[in-house]
């Protein structure tokens, strides 16, 4: 019978710097907290962090396709709760199952015609293209 692999993430010296805690979640954990920044290119990966500002302060959590899939469009600010659910087998071996929320609550508050946005608001234009609240 094969042993389990328990794995343990390795910081080499060019990652250590400007970094917090690392979130190390087990099945069943989550974590909750205010979406305050976005790490990119960082390692010999060039994998990207995503920082929540938590209770107990400034928390990393590295990336995966889930949690850059759901933050990808979210503005800083917005509370956060990302949910382990462990290691599940896919076609092509195994991934993170991570679920992600967002506090509804903060969800479509951005000023637009829709919701009593005054007439005079003129909208943020980026490269000639309406930026969409």
């Amino acid at each position: 019978m094969t042993k389990e692999k328990k794995w343990e993430e390795v910081v080499t010296k060019s990652e250590e710097g400007d970094f917090n805690e690392t979130w190390k979640p087990e099945e069943g954990d989550e974590i909750e907290g205010a979406y305050k920044s976005k790490k990119t290119g960082v390692g010999k990966f060039k994998s990207t962090i995503y920082v929540l500002e938590t209770k107990k302060g400034d928390i990393d959590i590295w990336a995966s396709k889930a949690i850059s899939d759901a933050l990808e469009d979210k503005e800083f600010g917005i509370s956060v709760k990302i949910v382990y659910h462990g290691e599940k087998p896919s076609p092509k071996g195994t991934f993170y199952d991570y679920k992600v929320y967002t506090d509804l609550n903060e969800a479509g508050t951005a000023p637009d015609a829709q919701n009593g946005a005054p007439e005079d608001v003129v909208p943020l234009v980026v490269d000639g293209e309406e930026v969409p609240f």
